[in-house]
């Protein structure tokens, strides 16, 4: 560009030698007859009418914040005046200014030139050229300097219009800088440019074109618009445009405004005003009017163009002064060393020694050993250790931050201590950053005590403890981007940071491969603590372990973006601890313990423990071993903490989420938690559980899993893969301190476990029995469930993924009278049983199942059985609920009972006068069909006693007869060559009450249709009491064993058929048996027992085990051997309204001896059938419902 300007500026001369040549032979043509276009002008200053100097003086302003290559507002004086006319009638012009910047820090500045001017009458126009000198002495920035220039112009001059053309060259030094101009390198000496200083006087030329538009003759005035370019060695060729308009405004006042636009300089402009003095100076008539105009003033720059640009240093945000560099490098020229960037010193040691409090220590790369650099090195007070091979990000002024003009793709410097102490050791507010710290040999890399700390993009390796370990340290701690890699001890380990108002963030670092973990904090209480895009993988202990955390402050903690995997102990441990903390955005995978373990880390309100995801962020912690993916721990008497869980993927762990929430034995205070699993959580493939909550001694947990609100459910699949369950409620408890209790609501959550094997070399594989969800509540416990919208197995063939209990409840307390209370809604099971209850001793029960759905999973669930084909996965029941009261065994044998479990015991119980058992049950609005053994099976031991309400069930196609396989079948299991007709059939509703136990129970509005043996079965034995009361009931197509099944299935039409009888004695819905097991049925044999209680034949040799039978059947109290057996003495009170039977033929039966007896109560014909029935007493509608009426209000009494 400069060379081309330059000839620029030659080509402009010639054109004017040229014109001058023309002039001259137009001249010697013309002869003495010529005449010039100049006029002499009356209001010439000193003209020569006066002095005989003819001429024209100026004062004029510039105002301006920015004007083209200068700044400020200066003030003009200047003068025009000819000198003499050439032969060739050319007209020589001097013209000066000087001006002054009037702005802070402005000065001095100054035009001079020389002008030749002719006219060319045949063109009316003027034609000039010039030759100028500009000074520069306006220094109003710190970095600026003297510039001088020269400058050529040419002009056209039109009675309409007028070119303009300049061109400007600057002399001298032309260019000064501090600093790399490209800034490349920041460094200069001892200082930090951060934007080098540049004072550039630029080479250009400008091009105008001057119009006088009609609209402004009025006022003499003008519009110019034009074009510009410039550049310098230091400054890239740039063009803009400009325009300026201007006019007269009084006598002698001149008016101009001036904007200019390029991408440099981008807008600046001026506004002038200025006065010329003279006679008729800007009058009509005068210069201002029309050619002849050769004491206008030139349209050119006044000021010299300078791209100005002053030096900005990095500051020290906390010092306010300039960083001062120490460098440091190990192949720089020892006999020059001064510790400038030009000449560094050689050793780290030189740097220590020479250096002061605030400095910065560079530590180039050198050769890229820690050759001079291996003795280790103790920081000062305010001190920076910085490396020259990584990128360095340093605060500077104005709460910015600027990046070293370091090599982020270089070598990084290498420095060491073997034998020594720490590598660093660090004063007061000291920032070590960009170093690779080989602690080999060294106690410590670095090793910190003071006050702020600052530890960045660091590698610190090998030391025989801790990588970073700072002990007791104060102020801000900031631990960033370091690699943390094979330590002996914690890749970084922060100890006793007690300082109330510090803040600490430790981020995006790598802690790799230590002996114990790789970021470790003990005993801590610093104002805020983040914890940000850490990675901690591999180490022989915990990834992240954060222990003893006060929490003062109460500001709690952040972990956000962690990564931890392959870690030999947790991904996370959280130990000890007090306040909220949020975990957010994790993947922590493949823990050889737990990914997170939350041991004794307490929350008081509102705080709480928060493991989610950001809006956009997803959170993995799954493949943890052997504790859980999220472990949950707390067993200091006392504790309150509160976590909520979502947005997790939690699968293949040993278990998705587990919380052990235990009081202290003898500490009265309870320790609780209270726990959110939100239907956002995936919670799939586990080993075990899917969710394992257990409150022991005076633990509580207070959760709720899933979200009914959610649009789609939280899945619990796949689990239980080596034996468990979706989700295990498990409370137990000691005497004399409050309960171990569990509260829970479980909502719009979807469990399917998978198939859960033992593999057997050789042979077939055993399946292991899993849980949807188990409920556990033993000793001195409590558990309250609710249950709601839930979805539980698979039906039809389940493939890889089965359960075998829908939902388990197992109630064994220690008599202190609390109730657990389950309740069951809205539920879909497809399962081999679908719902279990065991009550113990001393347990207070309180079950609801309403509005639910109860399937098999098995063949049954899209078929009845027709062959000998044993249904696959053994006996399916749809809910099953046993109540086992203490009792007093009286000595004597009781009954074998061919369909009941072996359990119940070979002797009778008897009350021991105390209130043990008190189970209340609410069958609702439930669909329960398709199981092989029966749809629900309810039974009472001991001195228990049950309140059982069945209302508006649909109760069908159940009871179809377990598989002829003996390890299929618990109750009695059959030999393996066993026919069809060999089989137990069973029942829709079966009821048994044994020993000294009562049930009562209201069986309202039901459905029982299509069941292989009876609709309902009520049976007695020993002195056990059942009062029911049986209303609104349908029954239809149920024994479906009977020899002349002929009848139409409900709703199909379709006969099928004779069936092999098991019963011949009919089609009977109803059955009522009191001491049942004294009831000799068509498939059962006469056995008895010997004195062991073995089964034995007639002449007393055993028998096997499984054998099906009875004892003697003549309730006389003793068998044929002699040996005592209990008297039947039950009682069995029943009275029926308005039941519709397909056959009104019940089955009642009554083996009872004083003062046990069977009474019954019909509400007329509206059954279809009326007695006398042999043995059963006639009482009356109404008295077994006064009977049940008063066991509801004792169990309303005893606060149900």
């Amino acid at each position: 560009m400069k060379i081309r300007l330059s000839l620029f500026c030659i080509a402009l001369a010639i054109i004017a030698c040229n014109i001058a040549d023309a002039q001259i032979m137009q001249s010697m043509h013309d002869g003495a007859s010529a005449q010039s276009v100049y006029q002499p002008v009356q209001g010439d200053l000193l003209s020569p009418t006066t002095n005989g100097i003819p001429g024209r003086l100026w004062f004029e302003t510039n105002l301006a914040d920015q004007g083209l290559g200068w700044s400020g507002t200066y003030f003009t004086i200047g003068g025009k005046t000819r000198l003499f006319e050439d032969r060739f009638d050319g007209r020589w012009l001097l013209e000066s200014q000087i001006h002054y910047n009037i702005s802070e820090g402005g000065g001095a500045f100054a035009n001079i030139g020389v002008e030749r001017v002719f006219s060319i009458p045949a063109a009316e126009a003027d034609v000039s050229f010039g030759l100028w000198y500009d000074y520069n002495g306006d220094r109003k920035e710190d970095f600026s300097h003297t510039f001088h220039q020269v400058g050529i112009s040419g002009k056209i001059k039109k009675e309409k219009w007028d070119l303009l053309v300049n061109g400007y060259l600057p002399t001298g030094v032309q260019d000064y800088s501090y600093g790399d101009p490209l800034g490349l390198d920041c460094f200069v000496g001892n200082e930090i440019v951060i934007i080098p200083g540049i004072d550039s006087a630029l080479s250009g030329f400008d091009v105008t074109l001057r119009t006088r538009p009609r609209q402004l003759a009025g006022v003499n005035g003008y519009l110019d618009i034009g074009g510009y370019g410039y550049n310098s060695d230091l400054i890239d060729s740039f063009g803009g445009g400009k325009i300026r308009l201007g006019f007269q405004g009084t006598r002698g006042m001149m008016v101009n405004l001036e904007v200019n636009q390029d991408d440099r300089f981008n807008t600046t402009g001026v506004v002038g005003l200025g006065w010329v003095f003279g006679q008729n100076a800007g009058g009509r008539g005068s210069e201002y009017a029309g050619l002849g105009r050769d004491l206008e003033t030139s349209v050119r720059n006044d000021h010299i163009v300078v791209f100005n640009q002053d030096v900005v240093l990095a500051m020290d945000p906390t010092t306010g002064a300039a960083y001062n560099v120490i460098h440091v490098d190990n192949n720089a020229d020892a006999a020059v060393e001064n510790g400038t960037a030009e000449r560094p010193y050689t050793t780290l040691l030189a740097a220590q020694n020479l250096s002061a409090e605030g400095d910065v220590i560079l530590v180039n790369s050198g050769d890229g050993t820690d050759r001079n650099m291996d003795a280790g090195i103790q920081l000062q007070d305010n001190q920076r250790l910085w490396g020259n091979g990584q990128a360095i990000l340093i605060p500077i002024q104005n709460g910015e931050f600027f990046e070293l003009c370091t090599n982020p793709l270089g070598v990084t410097p290498t420095i060491s201590n073997a034998g020594g102490f720490a590598v660093v050791t660090l004063a007061d507010n000291n920032d070590v950053a960009g170093i690779n710290i080989d602690a080999t040999g060294a106690q410590f890399g670095i090793f910190g005590n003071g006050q702020g700390t600052s530890v960045r993009d660091n590698t610190i390796s090998g030391a025989d403890s801790h990588g970073v370990f700072l002990s007791g340290v104060t102020g801000d701690v900031n631990i960033a981007r370091n690699l943390l890699d094979n330590n002996d001890g914690s890749g970084l380990f922060i100890r006793n940071a007690l300082d109330t108002t510090q803040d600490i963030v430790i981020e995006e670092n790598i802690a790799t491969n230590n002996f114990l973990d790789g970021i470790q904090m003990r005993n801590y209480d610093p104002a805020s603590l983040m914890i940000l895009s850490n990675t901690t993988d591999n180490n022989l202990r915990s990834g992240l372990h954060l222990e003893n955390y006060a929490n003062t402050t109460g500001a709690g903690i952040a972990i956000q973006n962690q990564t931890s995997t392959g870690n030999a102990s947790h991904g996370v441990h959280m130990n000890q601890g007090l306040g909220s903390f949020t975990l957010l955005d994790s993947n922590i995978t493949g823990n050889n313990g737990a990914g997170l373990l939350l041991e004794n880390w307490q929350t008081a309100d509102p705080d709480f423990i928060n493991i989610a995801t950001t809006e956009e962020g997803t959170s993995t912690i799954s493949n943890n071993g052997a504790f859980a993916n999220i472990q949950i721990f707390m067993n200091n008497g006392g504790e309150r903490a509160k976590v909520n869980i979502a947005n997790q993927t939690l699968s293949g762990g040993v278990r998705g989420v587990a919380a052990r929430i235990e009081g202290v034995d003898g500490v009265g205070a309870r320790t609780t938690l209270g726990i959110n699993i939100a239907s956002t959580n995936e919670i799939d493939g586990n080993v075990n559980d899917g969710i394992n909550l257990s409150a022991i001694n005076s633990g509580l947990i207070e959760a709720t899993i899933g979200d009914e609100d959610s649009a789609l459910p939280m899945t619990i699949l796949d689990n239980a893969i080596g034996g468990g369950n979706g989700i295990s409620l498990v409370a137990q408890g000691i005497n004399g301190q409050p309960q171990g209790e569990i509260q829970a609501s479980i909502k719009n959550v979807d469990i399917n476990n998978a198939i859960s094997r033992i593999i057997v070399p050789g042979g077939t594989d055993i399946i292991v029995p899993t849980t949807g969800i188990l409920v556990d509540s033993s000793g001195n416990a409590l558990v309250g469930v609710d249950i709601k919208d839930v979805s539980i197995g698979a039906p039809g063939a389940a493939g890889d993924r089965t359960t075998q209990r829908g939902i388990a409840m197992d109630f064994s307390n220690n008599g202190s009278e609390l109730i657990n209370r389950v309740g069951i809604d809205d539920v879909t099971i497809f399962s081999n049983t679908a719902i279990t209850l065991d009550t113990g001793f001393d347990t207070y029960t309180d079950l609801t199942v309403e509005n639910s759905t109860l399937r098999s999973n098995g063949p049954q669930s899209v078929g009845g059985r027709a062959d000998n084909t044993p249904f696959v996965g053994g006996p399916t029941v749809g809910i099953d609920i046993n109540a086992q009261g203490r009792g007093v065994f009286t000595g004597q044998f009781n009954a074998l009972l061919p369909n009941l479990p072996l359990e119940y015991g070979l002797f009778t119980q008897v009350s021991d006068g105390d209130l043990d058992n008190l189970t209340k049950v609410t069958l609702e609005n439930n669909s329960i069909r398709d199981f092989v053994l029966n749809g629900v099976d309810i039974s009472a031991q001991g001195d228990a006693q049950m309140l059982v309400d069945a209302t508006g069930n649909d109760i069908s196609n159940n009871g179809a007869g377990g598989s002829n396989h003996p390890n299929d079948n618990p109750a009695f299991p059959l030999n393996e060559t066993a026919n069809v007709d060999e089989l137990f059939y069973y029942d829709g509703l079966n009821i048994d009450a044994l020993d000294d136990s009562t049930i009562s129970t209201n069986i309202v509005s039901n459905f029982f249709v299509d069941n292989f043996e009876r609709g309902v079965s009520l049976n007695t034995f020993n002195s056990a009491t059942i009062n029911a009361f049986m209303d609104n009931n349908t029954f239809f197509g149920n024994d479906r064993g009977s020899e002349d099944y002929t009848l139409p299935r409900l709703g199909t039409g379709i006969f099928e058929g004779p069936r092999t009888a098991l019963n011949t004695a009919g089609e009977f819905a109803i059955e009522a048996i009191n001491n049942e097991e004294f009831y000799i049925r068509d498939y059962e044999s006469q056995i008895f027992v010997n004195g062991n209680g073995d089964p034995a034949d007639l002449a007393g040799a055993d028998l096997p085990a499984d054998t099906p039978g009875i004892f003697f059947p003549i309730n006389n109290g003793f068998d044929i051997f002699g040996f005592p057996v209990a008297f039947g003495t039950a009682d069995l009170n029943l009275s029926m309204t308005s039941n519709a039977l397909q056959l009104p033929i019940p089955d009642f039966q009554n083996f009872a001896v004083p003062p046990g007896d069977f009474t019954l109560g019909l509400d007329g014909l509206t059954n279809g059938f009326t007695g006398p029935f042999f043995g059963v007493s006639d009482t009356g509608f109404g008295a077994t419902i006064v009977l049940i009426g008063n066991e509801e209000a004792f169990f309303t009494g005893q606060g149900f």
